[in-house]
């Protein structure tokens, strides 16, 4: 590990003003993401965990900067990359590499596959048109496919055969960062285990570092040496996968956990229900933005800034109340 972070970010912020509405109202502004830190070391997998609509695939884009933030900081390698024009960020853009949601959608559909992996090497000028086909078939066999599937379109393959070659495709032109956004929501419970474990495996040889994006607590602590848990584009909880993972320090992240179905010989323990609905994040609430729905909410909490505070050991929690918190799941 590198004594700097790979990628620092710092205090992002990102809003989108939406169009406007009937009458010619304001559509408003939605707060995507608030004011967000996090570090990624070269070689560790970091978890990014939230419901659907917490921000984390905004997140992920702000990260490697594929969205501009409305405010704060964002850096690679001790470089800051916030002001960087397109042109600027050419030569950055294939050591951060995405994987996303939906294979189908992110392959083009008119290309060989064969085709699709070599473009990113050919325009990096990772490799010379003698050397593509080899480094193509290399490229194949390590995501576990015959070399003979650059041959085919995507429309030919199955779910699982193209997200593995959208992973063929991002590692093709050699990056440090690999942003996975919810690589395996699209996919059959069968399927999804034999990504996580591609995922895991090329993780571990390469030493690439990787953001893993999931609503799946259970898969993130599968992968991810580290857990950030974001609400309503606040994180929320931060720290080692197995302690947030046995012992959540804020309600949210209880919840989620509570929420994942329960297998025989697992420990019981008080579980917490959520009442109501995620905030507007049109107008969110003041204060801590999840104490409408939180068991443990005081007055305090309407009015507190909710900020990630240290708990040591590398932990961090967003929760004034975060010690009942953890007396509740012991």
């Amino acid at each position: 590990m590198t004594a700097q972070p790979l990628l620092k970010v710092d205090a992002v912020s990102k809003s989108f003003a939406r169009s406007g509405t009937w009458l010619g109202r304001s559509g408003g502004v939605v707060h995507a993401v608030s004011d967000a830190s996090f570090d990624l070391r070269e070689g560790e997998v970091l978890g990014l965990v939230g419901e659907s609509g917490s921000g984390k695939s905004t997140l992920g884009r702000l990260a490697i900067r594929l969205l501009q933030p409305s405010s704060g900081e964002v850096s690679f390698d001790g470089r800051p990359i916030t002001a960087l024009t397109a042109g600027q960020l050419r030569p950055l853009r294939r050591q951060m590499q995405p994987v996303f949601q939906d294979p189908y959608a992110s392959l083009n559909p008119k290309m060989r596959v064969g085709s699709m992996i070599a473009e990113g090497m050919r325009l990096h000028g990772l490799a010379t048109r003698p050397e593509l086909p080899d480094r193509v078939a290399a490229s194949l066999k390590r995501v576990g496919l015959d070399p003979s599937f650059g041959r085919r379109y995507p429309k030919a393959l199955s779910g699982g055969q193209r997200q593995r070659v959208a992973i063929a495709r991002a590692l093709s032109v050699e990056p440090r960062i690999i942003v996975a956004d919810e690589p395996v929501s699209a996919l059959d419970v069968s399927i999804q285990a034999e990504i996580i474990d591609l995922l895991k495996t090329l993780q571990e040889k390469t030493d690439l570092a990787m953001l893993f994006i999931s609503h799946d607590l259970r898969v993130v602590h599968q992968l991810a040496g580290r857990i950030a848990v974001l609400y309503l584009g606040h994180l929320v909880e931060t720290g080692a996968s197995d302690e947030v993972f046995g012992a959540p320090a804020h309600p949210y992240t209880e919840a989620l956990l509570d929420a994942m179905p329960s297998h025989p010989g697992t420990k019981k323990r008080r579980r917490i229900v959520l009442h109501g609905e995620p905030p507007n994040p049109i107008a969110p609430p003041s204060g801590c933005v999840f104490h409408p729905r939180c068991p443990y909410a005081i007055t305090d909490c309407r009015h507190a800034p909710m900020k990630l505070r240290p708990k040591g050991n590398g932990r961090a929690t967003a929760c004034i109340r975060d010690d009942l918190v953890l007396r509740s799941a012991g």
